[in-house]
């Protein structure tokens, strides 16, 4: 798998709780993406084995370029007041440090650490 991902501490079960929330928020009739985004995500945090996010990862990036972006921003808010309240730090929701050259994180991981919320190839944009 090119990007590899562990769910083996407190702070990513948390960014993932905090996306899933964000992802729910804005499911709307109809839109089957949203839904299957969500309970992949769930179910990443229920099984946190390579097959679980491989469809969480899919089901993510299945959701259109402006709908991720604004997903993203909401959880960044959410993580904010948790950090806030808690005085914890979720430090996988800190955007990550600028990388040499023009690959950008996008999708899941992009998401997870708010790092390119950019169109995925192929993206018609608004659906």
């Amino acid at each position: 798998m090119a990007d590899e991902f562990h769910i083996d501490n407190e702070q990513t079960r948390k960014a993932i709780e905090l996306l899933v929330d964000a992802v729910a928020k804005e499911i709307k009739p109809g839109v089957l993406e949203l839904k299957l985004a969500a309970s992949t995500l769930r179910d990443l945090l229920d099984d946190p084995s390579p097959q679980s996010y491989s469809l969480a990862i899919r089901a993510f990036n299945a959701i259109d370029g402006d709908t991720r972006k604004r997903i993203q921003q909401n959880a960044q808010s959410a993580a904010t007041v948790y950090c806030t309240k808690t005085g914890r730090k979720i430090s996988i929701l800190e955007p990550p440090a600028k990388r040499q050259g023009p690959k950008q994180a996008t999708g899941l991981l992009g998401a997870l650490n708010f790092g390119g919320a950019g169109q995925r190839k192929g993206d018609p944009g608004k659906r």
